[in-house]
């Protein structure tokens, strides 16, 4: 059963419980597509009414990103009978409440597993699919990064699964958002692209773009290559992959400070960090004190 996060939906699910349901996919013949949702997306989807129903109407939504967890944890904890007397107890309940919840999850993340049971990381995911892919003997596209990224990424997932089947590596188009949160691309660039996607004939494809981006391209053209089973926006996955970026080390992994470790590589990220941090933290403080 879904739950919600500040209007987004969230499918609550364990990594083998992903795998259920994505073998049910790879099994039909209809597309698919998965989100991974992170606090930005959230953030991002409380203006961007589109993006906020693509990833509403997607056939997976995973929580990748442990403020998904925390927040979760924080959105469905009962209020004391003391927190209800006021607005301020209730108020000064959530600030407690959060910064508990924040603090565990530093320490003892699994104390506060409960309503999100493990988060889902999409830079795990990709070559957990490819591995996948392999017994199912399914054809893997990677579209995006730009500048080779996508070639690197796939010469890596070759190396570790030397049985899959990357039939398509593709730095695929230039395309924003605009002010109107419309997706703006070369039409022409977009059907060389799908009929590039369509000539590889994949069973699965990792969409590269960058976020919000890639999810509005594959709302707008996966219906376009009914051929493919499965689409996943991917984000920076390909320059893990590839090298390009370094992944945080276990360390930060195991204490969901996961962050830190992009801010010390990429300062100039801090407008971003803040966002998946702070205002995401902020946001949710506000709907559960809103709550009763």
């Amino acid at each position: 059963m879904s739950i919600e996060i500040l209007g987004v939906r969230v499918d609550p699910l364990t990594h083998n419980e992903v795998f259920g349901v994505i073998d049910n996919f790879l099994e039909s013949n209809v597309p698919h597509y998965i989100v991974t949702v992170n606090p930005e997306f959230i953030i991002a989807a409380q203006k961007d009414i589109e993006f906020r129903g693509i990833l509403n109407r997607a056939d997976l939504a995973l929580a990748d990103g442990i403020g998904l967890v925390w927040a979760a944890s924080l959105l469905a904890e009962p209020f004391s009978l003391a927190a209800t007397k006021s607005a301020r107890t209730r108020w000064w309940w959530c600030v407690r409440k959060a910064m508990l919840k924040a603090l565990l999850l530093f320490t003892f993340p699994r104390w506060v597993h409960g309503v999100i049971p493990e988060r889902v990381s999409g830079s795990d995911l990709v070559p957990e699919l490819v591995k996948r892919s392999q017994v199912y003997h399914l054809r893997v596209a990677l579209v995006g990064g730009g500048n080779g990224v996508a070639a690197r990424a796939a010469n890596v997932l070759v190396s570790r699964f030397p049985k899959a089947q990357i039939v398509l590596t593709d730095q695929g188009l230039e395309c924003t958002v605009d002010s109107e949160s419309r997706l703006r691309y070369d039409t022409d660039a977009q059907r060389q692209l799908l009929l590039r996607i369509a000539d590889a004939r994949p069973d699965i494809v990792f969409v590269g773009f960058g976020q919000r981006k890639q999810e509005k391209w594959i709302a707008e053209s996966f219906r376009h290559l009914p051929h493919v089973k499965l689409f996943m926006g991917v984000g920076g996955t390909f320059d893990m992959l590839a090298g390009s970026t370094a992944r945080a080390p276990k360390f930060f992994q195991t204490h969901s400070i996961e962050w830190v470790w992009r801010w010390m590589l990429q300062p100039w990220r801090v407008g971003r960090i803040f966002t998946a941090t702070m205002r995401f933290m902020i946001r949710v403080g506000k709907e559960k004190y809103g709550t009763h």
